[in-house]
């Protein structure tokens, strides 16, 4: 087992297919933080006190699909991390994160 950061990662089996990630096409850009701050203000003004079943399973598959693919990726290669998809991945599941903890603040 690998362990770096304080986690152990069970050692890469060789005859795996690896993950395919197609090259980066367009730069990474991040919201502002401005721009940031408005949308998390708009969200928190919006009704989040309810959440379709189908929008808490669909919270879970897009957090499985970030965890599968953090998993294959190399811990050595911070670069990895900046990939499209992943940063996408990591804006979504904070966006729905916001909206579950408001949903268990609001039934407590």
């Amino acid at each position: 087992m690998r362990k770096a950061a304080g986690v152990e990662f069970p050692p890469r089996e060789e005859n795996i297919v690896p993950l395919f990630t197609p090259p980066q096409t367009q730069p990474i850009s991040y919201p502002a933080a401005e721009d940031e701050a408005l949308a998390v203000q708009a969200s928190l003004q919006s009704d989040n006190s309810e959440m379709s079943l189908a929008e808490i399973q669909n919270a879970q598959g897009l957090a499985d699909v970030l965890m599968e693919m953090l998993t294959a990726l190399d811990p050595q290669n911070r670069e990895d991390l900046n990939q499209e998809v992943i940063v996408d991945l990591v804006d979504q599941c904070r966006s729905y994160q916001t909206r579950v903890m408001n949903l268990v603040h609001s039934t407590s």
